[in-house]
C-alpha cells in the first residue's frame, strides 16, 4: 500500500471506530437537546431560542453524517476498484458538507443575534426577534447550504489521487474555494461578535441578570465552537494558502471532519445547567440525571446558578 497519510480510508479501522464513537455520542447529545427544546417549547420564545432548536437539528445531522462516513468506509474497503468511484465518494461526503454548513451558518446567526440583543436590544426586539425573520433566516441558510453542497457535483475535480475515497478527494476546486471563504466569514464574524459583545458588556458594566446570562452564553458558545470547529478549519485554510502536499491536505480534511462533530456536544451540557426549562426535562431522564446532578451541584456551590429564564 502506498504511504498516503490520509486517515479517512476504508482500511483504517482507528479512524472509522473513532468516527463511530464520536458520531454516536454526538447523536445522543444532540438528540436529547432536540427533545428537550421541543418538549419545553422554548423555540417559540425568541429567535435565539429558535436557533437553539435549529442548531441542535444541524448538530444531529452532522453527527449522523460522521457516523455514516465511518460505516461507509468499513463497508467499502475495496472502493478504489469501483468504476463509479467519483460518484460514490460525492454521495459519501455530501450529507456531511450540507449538515456542517447548516450548522456553522446557523451557529453564526445565533451568535450574531445574541450579541445584537446585548448591544442594540430595541433593534433586536422589533426587527430580528420576529417570526418573519425566523422564516427568512431558515430559508436562506438551507438554500445556501444546498447551493454549497451542489458544488461538489458540478465543479472541477481537484486532480487528487482516486486510489482512495477520502473526504478531500471528492472536493472540487469550487467547493474548496467556497469552503475557505465560508471559514473566513464565519470565523471572522464570530471573533468580531465576541470582541464587540465583550466590549459592550465591559463598557456598561451592567449587573443585569439578563445581560450577564447572555454574556455567559456568548462566551461559552463562541469559545467552544472556535476551539473544535475554528482551529482545524483555520489550519485547513493555511494549508491551502501555503500549498502543502496533497496527502497532508487529506489528513487535515479528515481531522476537520472528525473534530467539527465534537463542537455539537457541549451545548447540551451548557443549556442543561443554565436553562431552567431544558434542565427540568433533561434531568428527568434517569441516566442523564445521574450525569448532570453532580456537575450542577458543583457549579451552584461556586456561585453560578441555573438560569431560570428564557435564553
Amino acid at each position: 500500500m502506498d504511504p498516503v497519510l490520509s486517515i479517512d480510508k476504508g482500511n483504517n479501522s482507528m479512524y472509522n471506530v473513532t468516527g463511530i464513537i464520536v458520531g454516536v455520542i454526538s447523536i445522543i447529545f444532540n438528540g436529547v437537546l432536540l427533545y428537550a427544546v421541543f418538549a419545553a417549547k422554548i423555540y417559540k420564545k425568541s429567535i435565539f431560542a429558535y436557533f437553539i432548536l435549529f442548531n441542535s437539528i444541524g448538530g444531529f445531522l452532522v453527527s449522523l453524517s460522521l457516523f455514516q462516513i465511518s460505516i461507509f468506509n468499513i463497508k467499502l474497503t475495496n472502493i478504489n476498484q469501483s468504476s463509479n468511484l467519483s460518484t460514490i465518494c460525492h454521495y459519501k461526503t455530501a450529507p456531511w458538507i450540507f449538515s456542517i454548513n447548516l450548522y456553522q451558518y446557523g451557529f453564526a446567526a445565533q451568535s450574531i443575534f445574541i450579541v445584537t440583543s446585548i448591544i442594540t436590544p430595541i433593534f433586536y426586539k422589533f426587527y430580528l426577534n420576529t417570526d418573519v425573520f425566523k422564516i427568512i433566516s431558515t430559508i436562506f441558510i438551507i438554500a445556501l447550504s444546498s447551493l454549497i453542497t451542489s458544488s461538489i457535483f458540478f465543479g472541477t475535480p481537484n486532480n487528487s489521487s482516486t486510489k482512495y475515497c477520502d473526504n478531500f478527494s471528492s472536493w472540487t476546486f469550487e467547493y474548496i474555494l467556497i469552503e475557505e471563504i465560508s471559514i473566513i466569514i464565519v470565523g471572522g464574524s464570530l471573533i468580531f461578535a465576541f470582541l464587540l459583545g465583550g466590549k459592550e458588556m465591559n463598557k456598561t458594566n451592567s449587573q443585569s441578570s439578563i445581560v450577564n446570562a447572555y454574556g455567559r452564553i456568548m462566551v461559552f458558545s463562541i469559545t467552544t465552537f472556535l476551539l473544535f470547529w475554528g482551529f482545524p478549519n483555520f489550519v485547513f485554510v493555511v494549508a491551502n494558502l501555503i500549498n502543502v502536499t496533497h496527502e497532508n491536505k487529506e489528513l487535515i480534511t479528515d481531522l476537520v471532519v472528525l473534530n467539527a462533530s465534537k463542537a455539537t456536544v457541549p451545548p447540551l451540557i451548557f443549556y442543561t445547567i443554565k436553562n431552567y426549562e431544558i434542565n427540568q426535562i433533561v434531568t428527568r431522564i434517569p441516566i442523564i440525571n445521574i450525569l448532570f446532578r453532580p456537575i450542577e451541584r458543583n457549579i451552584n456551590v461556586n456561585g453560578s446558578k441555573t438560569i431560570r429564564r428564557d435564553t
